[in-house]
């Protein structure tokens, strides 16, 4: 730490005995509505605790998560009427989603116009993800400088299918659709909508339409990057991909509980990462934000990545079982039909 008056000390990672034990007495249930998710417990000034989300299969929390409280965090401690307009996360390591993910807040710069803070996430005593967020007062006045990119035509919300692919959306929060005329295998570009679910509660926050906006963006963005190499990628299992690191710039005010365009691309992969561009649209076609996001994606035959939790793994035996046994019996039953149908034409 430097003594320069002007520096910002860092943020200190919580011991056991800090907020007088509450670090031990607080376990959080796990919920799946986006409202009660985005809902944190204050445990001291400037600290935050979460419950936790997982998709039900694995023993890892889901990014979008940490990311989405990470936001909401950074936000209390701003005066009313600065919003969101950028942030930048780290991921550093691993989130366990059986532990209570707690949120430390540094206050690094209030100006006239915009306030700026750093967030630390911490789980077991560690940092697994750092952000640093900046909130703007909006101008009351005439904007003299506005432009956007128009969205690709998109099919209509009647021509898009719902994105259920089990092992990736049971439990979340809301609903994601994307129509195949939107995914080439061998483009790395994808056209989804989503909207979230607030299972009944009324949302007018900004903040909380921008953490679940984060929430969303980092469900399926880093998979485009992976999609002009489907043809090298015999078995997904063999994939080895994590978020490094994600920023968002929000441009208007929006709902997500109203339908949300999602254009993504990825303009390059190297080196074992890949790099996405998203951008959010309205139904209107206003962009109301853009997304970047940087992954690991390595690709390794030589080995099975799961993060499977082990009953999870029992339950996918047991359906393949019983799958090869209905295929085998289908077999057999086809082959006591050719049959006959051949004795009945000796």
């Amino acid at each position: 730490m430097s003594d320069n008056k002007g520096d910002t000390p860092d943020i200190v990672v919580p011991q056991e005995d800090d907020y007088d034990g509450k670090l031990r007495e607080i376990e959080l249930a796990p919920v799946d509505n986006l409202a009660e998710l985005l809902t944190l417990t204050p445990v001291g000034e400037d600290r935050y605790a979460g419950p936790a989300f997982a998709p039900w299969y694995t023993t890892r929390t889901f990014g979008g998560v940490t990311m989405a409280q990470a936001i909401v965090a950074a936000a209390l401690s701003v005066e009313a009427g600065r919003l969101l307009h950028s942030f930048h996360g780290y991921f550093l390591r691993a989130g366990d989603a059986d532990a209570t993910c707690f949120y430390h807040v540094k206050n690094l710069r209030d100006g006239q116009s915009f306030s700026n803070r750093r967030v630390q996430a911490i789980q077991n005593g560690q940092v697994i993800f750092e952000l640093q967020a900046s909130f703007q007062v909006r101008s009351a006045g005439q904007k003299a400088f506005e432009h956007q990119i128009q969205p690709r035509p998109a099919p209509s919300l009647e021509e898009c299918k719902p994105y259920t692919h089990k092992f990736r959306f049971i439990g979340m929060p809301g609903e994601v659709r994307h129509s195949s005329d939107c995914r080439d295998p061998s483009s790395p570009f994808l056209s989804q909508w989503f909207k979230a679910d607030f299972k009944g509660h009324t949302v007018d926050k900004q903040i909380i339409h921008c953490a679940t906006a984060a929430f969303f963006s980092d469900v399926i963005l880093l998979s485009v990057a992976t999609m002009p190499h489907a043809h090298q990628i015999k078995d997904r299992r063999h994939l080895r991909t994590a978020t490094l690191c994600h920023s968002m710039y929000f441009h208007h005010n929006f709902r997500t509980d109203d339908w949300i365009l999602h254009e993504m691309t990825s303009p390059n992969a190297s080196d074992d990462r890949g790099l996405c561009f998203g951008h959010m649209y309205n139904k209107e076609g206003l962009m109301v934000a853009t997304c970047i996001q940087e992954g690991l994606i390595r690709h390794d035959p030589s080995k099975k990545t799961t993060l499977l939790k082990e009953s999870v793994k029992q339950q996918i035996r047991e359906e393949m079982k019983k799958e090869r046994q209905t295929q085998q019996a289908t077999k057999g039953h086809t082959r006591e039909q050719h049959g006959n149908q051949i004795k009945s034409k000796l």
